[in-house]
């Protein structure tokens, strides 16, 4: 993972710190993937921003990219 800090608007005085995490393999296309989170970050512990898990949409599946079936 990947850690640094970053200017709100350019402002020096209004930091954000972003947490980059890469994976291979794992990716949605199974090959490699990346997420970011943006937070605060106090020399020991990086704390996101956001709090809340990712729920997917409600209603029906067009096509399931992760299935084994994908592209038959």
């Amino acid at each position: 993972p990947d850690l640094f800090p970053l200017a709100v608007d350019g402002d020096k005085n209004n930091i954000k710190w972003v947490l980059v995490v890469n994976i291979n393999p794992g990716g949605i296309a199974g090959g490699s993937a990346a997420q970011y989170f943006v937070g605060d970050f106090d020399g020991k512990k990086f704390t996101a921003d956001d709090k809340g898990t990712y729920t997917p949409p409600t209603g029906t599946v067009v096509q399931d990219f992760e299935g084994t079936d994908f592209g038959s």
